[in-house]
């Protein structure tokens, strides 16, 4: 939708962790919808800009965050064929 294709993603890596935290966070969305265990999804960030990509709470009050990056492979082979 925003014109981003593999060889695109290849001259400009700035543009792959965008694009894994979107699939990140809709692939929790839509896992969330069959889990036994119902959750709210939150994004958090503080005064400071620090932010958590994912908290997930559940009905009881227990969270988990989750911090989605693409760093690890900023030196590696692009993903893409």
């Amino acid at each position: 939708m925003i014109g981003v294709t593999a060889d695109r993603i290849r001259r400009e890596r700035s543009l792959f962790g965008p694009i894994l935290e979107t699939f990140a966070v809709n692939e929790m969305l839509r896992l969330s919808t069959w889990s036994d265990v119902q959750t709210n999804i939150h994004h958090y960030r503080d005064n400071d800009q620090d932010d958590v990509d994912v908290v997930l709470e559940d009905e009881t009050g227990h969270i988990a965050g989750f911090e989605i990056k693409a760093e690890a492979i900023a030196n590696s082979p692009c993903p893409f064929p």
